[in-house]
């Protein structure tokens, strides 16, 4: 959705510098501020091109493996408020039971050793 927002921006140094309502700090000409838009929409594209110029999740395999990559906490439900379950170690190994995403946070249901199950946040697992 970034490269919308520099397509947008890019209009409006477009216009406002074409029409003499704005310019470009330090130089006082709206024609920069114009091909400054111009570069803005180009570098838009671009983003849109490559996938929106956000960073891509890694997909997360139901029944794999998994390694917790820093010190995390296993809730007994998929929210950070609910009562937690355990407390993990970076290296601990988890057994990926299924993924899901609300509100753009991404929460993995996971099996412990112990046979217990619970739910993680996905940035903190890596799948081997």
């Amino acid at each position: 959705m970034r490269g919308i927002g520099n397509i947008i921006v890019g209009i409006v140094f477009i216009i406002g510098g074409l029409s003499g309502q704005l310019v470009l700090i330090g130089t006082n000409s709206g024609e920069l501020l114009a091909v400054v838009g111009v570069g803005l929409i180009v570098l838009g594209v671009i983003k849109i091109a490559k996938g929106g110029g956000s960073a891509q999740r890694p997909k997360i395999k139901i029944g794999n493996q998994a390694v917790v990559r820093q010190e995390a906490v296993v809730y007994t439900a998929q929210d950070s408020h609910s009562q937690p379950l355990t407390k993990l170690g970076a290296g601990s190994r988890v057994a990926v039971v299924a993924a899901a995403e609300t509100n753009d946070v991404l929460w993995v249901r996971v099996k412990l050793s112990d046979g217990q199950q619970g739910y993680m946040l996905g940035h903190n697992i890596a799948q081997t």
